[in-house]
């Protein structure tokens, strides 16, 4: 008997949507907007970008970021990777998110400079003071020895991270045949986030899910009796479920 719903890796959400509204708007963010097809061209590269830093299928990739374009791109780069996305709640500090980046066997963790009087980098430094005499492409600190590389998204250098504009233009290197193989074994059966629950009375629960959750985001949707012509305001965090499943 066959499925319900068509199993497919979130990643090919992306490709259907240029395919069938490549010049439609799909995303405004701060005055800047971008088309459907605009937004698989930034995916794309974002995944060449995360192949060319050496990330494999199946690595734990961290993000711990506020809620920017650069979230979307890599949330569906994850996927086509074949890598396993790991939201963390911006509102977390040191303790918690040490505590997620070890749990998780994060190899990667992505992360922003700072957002507004927020000091991501530096809580960083707290917890992994490696970052200031080990090798930015292979770290193995003491308390995280799956973490390879801390990641940058900004327009500033920092000393002993990787930036994530050097990463998307050693991704340019990367062919998009690469990109489309990798693509091509992902599992929709294979997990593709772990998102955290609130640790209310405790340290956060880890809870994998795999691509398959499209089908509940479709059928939510189908019951909101969203359309094509629907615009979405969304200004819950992306590291929530509530914000990512009813956002992107």
């Amino acid at each position: 008997m066959a499925d319900w719903f068509e199993k497919a890796p979130i990643g090919a959400l992306v490709d259907r949507a240029a395919r069938l509204f490549g010049p439609h708007e799909a995303l405004c963010f701060q005055g800047k907007r971008w088309t459907f097809a605009q937004l698989k061209e930034d995916v794309d590269r974002s995944a060449r970008g995360l192949i060319g830093l050496g990330v494999k299928p199946g690595e734990k990739v961290a993000l711990w970021m506020p809620n920017r374009p650069e979230w979307i791109h890599l949330m569906f780069a994850v996927a086509k990777t074949g890598a396993v996305l790991v939201p963390v709640n911006t509102r977390f500090r040191t303790v918690d998110l040490e505590y997620v980046v070890r749990q998780s066997d994060a190899v990667t963790l992505i992360t922003v400079d700072r957002s507004g009087p927020v000091d991501y980098l530096e809580m960083v430094r707290e917890i992994c003071p490696e970052l200031d005499s080990g090798d930015p492409h292979d770290l193995r600190p003491e308390k995280f020895p799956e973490l390879k590389r801390v990641v940058v998204v900004g327009d500033q250098r920092h000393p002993g991270v990787l930036g994530w504009a050097d990463a998307l233009s050693a991704g340019d290197a990367v062919p998009q045949s690469e990109l489309e193989r990798r693509h091509g074994e992902v599992d929709a059966d294979e997990p593709v986030l772990i998102m955290y629950t609130s640790g209310t009375t405790g340290f956060p629960k880890g809870v994998v899910h795999n691509h398959n959750i499209q089908r509940n985001v479709s059928d939510e949707a189908n019951r909101l009796g969203m359309t094509v012509r629907d615009v979405i305001l969304m200004y819950l965090p992306l590291f929530h479920a509530f914000g990512l499943y009813e956002g992107p």
